[in-house]
């Protein structure tokens, strides 16, 4: 296996290491108010499904900060304009949109 070829391998594994040469410091503003408006949810969330599970309240924390790497590392990826196209979710009686139904057959993501 030459380098290229591990360099692309591991890039498809990780999908952070794709875009992460490309990430900007606009990209972190909208990120960082994303991340603590999340965190204002999740933290007080956390603390309590550990403290139900009767685990102390910072395992809470750190399963959740452990979960948020892993994603942040393995479950990202760029759409690369895939998305663009809006589709309506549903036909406002709780049944997904024919719309919504063959948009998914046809691109197989979104």
């Amino acid at each position: 296996m030459n380098k290229n070829s591990f360099r692309a391998a591991l890039s498809q594994r990780i999908p952070a290491l794709a875009w992460l040469p490309e990430y900007t410091l606009k990209l972190f503003g909208g990120d960082a108010v994303a991340g603590l408006t999340l965190a204002a949810y999740a933290i007080p969330v956390s603390l309590a499904y550990a403290t139900l599970a009767g685990l102390p309240p910072q395992y809470g924390v750190y399963g959740y900060l452990i979960g948020g790497l892993f994603y942040a590392l393995f479950g990202s990826q760029n759409l690369g304009g895939r998305c663009r196209r809006r589709v309506p979710a549903h036909d406002g009686n709780g049944r997904l949109s024919r719309d919504l139904i063959s948009h998914l057959r046809a691109n197989h993501s979104c």
